[in-house]
């Protein structure tokens, strides 16, 4: 669970999505990753995205990913759908922990 609850600031943002970088490095590589993010009551800036872009193609891209996220509304849905768009990696949404769990289990 990657936990951005109500982080207001771009720097912070990133910050703790740089700082997901060494705990995704010390697992092998091509290894299934069940990830569960929560933005909730944050704001995801472009500058927060182009970072996650480039974590992306950086690390994330180094293994096989599945993600779901929390908290995406309104102009959220939009930065998604571009990121979605441009990346490997697919973020579904969800509007509770309930259902992201649930997505994420499926398949295994």
């Amino acid at each position: 669970m990657v936990d951005y609850t109500g982080i207001k600031m771009e720097k912070e943002m990133i910050a703790h999505l740089n700082s997901v970088i060494p705990l995704l490095n010390d697992l092998n590589k091509g290894e299934n990753l069940y990830v569960v993010s929560d933005l909730t009551g944050c704001f995801a800036t472009p500058g927060f995205i182009d970072a996650a872009k480039k974590m992306e193609k950086e690390v994330f891209s180094q293994h096989k990913l599945k993600w779901s996220i929390l908290g995406i509304s309104g102009p959220k849905t939009i930065l998604l759908k571009g990121f979605n768009l441009v990346s490997k990696i697919k973020l579904e949404p969800f509007n509770t922990r309930e259902q992201a769990l649930d997505y994420l289990c499926k398949d295994k």
